[in-house]
């Protein structure tokens, strides 16, 4: 199981926008978080089928405002791969 984190971003491939966002950070009960909730985050673009997966930075401050959320996280470069269709 997983809950969602709740972000609309352009894919960093194709550059359309994406959400679907899921993470294994909270509960694992479907909970709608926010980035600012979780330290992991990731999808697949429904366009270009590329796995998007955001890492946070490691910091000592935990909040980020919302404005600023995807500077606190890094793209996982290493998960180029095309997702399974």
């Amino acid at each position: 199981m997983f809950d969602y984190v709740i972000i609309r971003t352009e894919c960093p491939f194709c550059r359309k926008m994406i959400t679907g966002f899921q993470t294994k950070d909270g509960n694992q009960n479907f909970d709608k978080l926010t980035p600012e909730q979780v330290n992991r985050f990731y999808t697949t673009c429904p366009n270009c089928r590329k796995w998007v997966e955001f890492n946070r930075k490691v910091s000592g401050e935990y909040y980020v405002p919302i404005q600023d959320i995807l500077k606190d996280f890094e793209l996982e470069k290493s998960q180029e791969k095309e997702a399974r269709k």
